[in-house]
């Protein structure tokens, strides 16, 4: 068995902020956040949620030297969202994803479509579509570029 392994449930930045110690994790993979509602089809949303600037402060603190946050999801409009807020996070360093088609940008956060390779440090299998995603490609019976998964990594620097 791996005993180096958490699966955590509830309030992520409460859970990182109070109960992780700082530099004691090498990796955190947010996959498939629920995106908040949006307003005008613009980048503001209408409510608060989970992958606010206070997450990434927090997950910046809890990383190791070296250290990933990887986030996974299926919505564009999302993703161009978080790389806004994590662009305001200027410690953390977006790593780089060859061979992935670039979505979005803000400062130097980089938005790829595809699947997270294994230098993102997640298993591409494990992360290709959220169960939302997948019920709606078996409605539609079809498959584009659009539902390709939104991928974001930005790694701690010693």
């Amino acid at each position: 068995g791996v005993g180096n392994l958490a699966f955590l449930c509830g309030d992520a930045l409460a859970i990182l902020r109070d109960r992780v110690p700082p530099g004691s994790v090498s990796r955190i993979v947010v996959s498939h956040p629920e995106p908040p509602q949006q307003q005008n089809k613009s980048l503001e949303s209408q409510a608060a949620h989970l992958l606010m600037a206070p997450f990434f402060e927090a997950a910046y603190q809890c990383l190791q030297p070296c250290g990933t946050l990887c986030i996974v999801t299926d919505s564009l409009w999302y993703g161009q969202l978080l790389c806004e807020i994590a662009s305001h996070h200027k410690e953390f360093v977006p790593l780089v994803m060859g061979g992935r088609r670039l979505v979005g940008a803000a400062g130097r956060v980089r938005l790829y479509s595809g699947p997270p390779g294994r230098e993102s440090g997640v298993d591409p299998a494990a992360a290709t579509k959220s169960y939302f995603a997948a019920l709606k490609e078996t409605e539609n019976r079809k498959k584009s570029r659009d539902a390709e998964v939104k991928i974001l990594v930005l790694c701690k620097v010693p």
